[in-house]
C-alpha cells in the first residue's frame, strides 16, 4: 500500500506537469517606444515564474488590432490624448506616459512659458513667433540675446512628433533648430550657453545642471514643471499616455504580470526607456486594484 501511495503521487506529480506545460503562451503585444531591456524583463520574470510567454513589442497599432482579434491577452498601447477608447469587454489601466520636457539654462529667468510661447520660440509657421529671450521676459544679460533652440533628433524618440502634432498649429520645426542625438549631448550644450533651450523627451536625471520649464495651457492659466505627480494627473500639458488593456475575462491569467509590470523595478526601466513610469503612489493603488483580479 505504502509503495502504491508513492506511486500515485509520482503519476499524480507528473500528471500536472503535463497540463502546466500544455498551458498556451501569454500573449504580450504593444508599444515600440520600450526598448530592449524592457521585453528582457518580461521574459525574466516569466522564467522565475514558469511561465510561457511571447512578447511582441511592435507597435500600438499592431497590438490593438491583434487584441481586438483575440490574438493577445495583454496590450501596452500608446494612445494620442483624447483617444482613449475603453472597449467593451477590455480592462485599460495607465501604465506610463511619454513626455515632452523643455531644459533651459539655471540663470535663465523665463522658466514659465504658455504652450503659446513654445510654440513660438520652435514652430515655423505660428501665430507669433520669437526670437530673443526678452520677448518672453528675461532680464539683464540675457534680455537681448538670440534664443538658441536645439532638439532631440526625430530618429531618437517620437517626442518631437508629439509636440508638432499635438501643440504646433502646422506640424513643423523652425528651419533654426539644431538636432541632437542624445540627452546628454542636449543637457551639455544648455549647461553650456544661457540662451539655449532644448526640447527633451524625458525629464532630466537628478543632479542634472539645467533647469526645466513649466508650462501652462494659456495665459493665465498655472504653469506646471514635467513631475511625475503633474504629468500623471494632466496638469502638465503635454503627454502621450500608454495604457495596459486586456480582456475583462484574462484578469486571473495576467495578474501576477501585472503586479509585475507596476513594481519598481519595471518602473526604472521604464524610465530608461525615455519614458515616464506612474508616481509611486499610482502604482501602488494600481497593485491593489490588479491584486483583486
Amino acid at each position: 500500500m505504502k509503495y502504491h501511495f508513492v506511486f500515485s503521487l509520482t503519476v499524480l506529480a507528473f500528471a500536472t506537469s503535463l497540463v502546466a506545460e500544455e498551458q498556451p503562451a501569454l500573449r504580450i503585444g504593444g508599444s515600440d517606444l520600450f526598448d530592449e531591456a524592457f521585453r528582457e524583463a518580461i521574459e525574466r520574470f516569466a522564467e522565475t515564474e514558469d511561465l510561457a510567454v511571447d512578447v511582441r513589442l511592435e507597435g500600438s497599432y499592431a497590438a490593438r488590432t491583434a487584441l481586438a482579434e483575440g490574438g493577445l491577452d495583454l496590450a501596452i498601447l500608446a494612445v494620442p490624448a483624447g483617444g482613449e477608447e475603453h472597449l467593451e469587454g477590455y480592462e485599460s489601466y495607465g501604465f506610463a506616459y511619454q513626455t515632452v520636457v523643455f531644459a533651459i539654462h539655471p540663470e535663465n529667468t523665463a522658466n514659465e512659458l504658455t504652450l503659446g510661447q513654445v510654440s513660438g520660440i520652435f514652430g515655423a509657421e505660428e501665430l507669433v513667433s520669437y526670437g530673443r529671450w526678452g520677448e518672453l521676459g528675461a532680464g539683464g544679460e540675457l534680455r537681448p540675446r538670440a534664443i538658441a533652440t536645439y532638439s532631440i533628433a526625430q530618429g531618437q524618440s517620437i517626442a518631437v512628433d508629439l509636440f508638432t502634432h499635438e501643440v504646433l498649429r502646422n506640424p513643423r520645426l523652425r528651419g533654426g533648430v539644431a538636432y541632437l542625438n542624445s540627452v546628454d549631448e542636449l543637457l551639455a550644450m544648455v549647461d553650456e550657453s544661457t540662451a539655449a533651450i532644448a526640447l527633451l523627451p524625458r525629464t532630466p536625471p537628478p543632479g542634472s545642471p539645467v533647469q526645466t520649464v513649466a508650462l501652462a495651457r494659456d495665459d493665465g492659466d498655472i504653469a506646471f514643471g514635467p513631475s511625475a505627480e503633474n504629468v500623471h494627473n494632466g496638469d502638465y500639458p503635454i503627454r502621450l499616455p500608454v495604457y495596459l488593456v486586456f480582456p475583462a475575462d484574462a484578469g486571473d491569467r495576467v495578474r501576477e504580470l501585472l503586479l509585475f509590470l507596476t513594481g519598481d523595478e519595471v518602473a526604472e526601466i521604464v524610465r530608461e526607456s525615455g519614458l515616464m513610469p506612474l508616481p509611486g503612489s499610482a502604482r501602488n493603488r494600481l497593485r491593489f486594484d490588479f491584486e483583486q483580479l
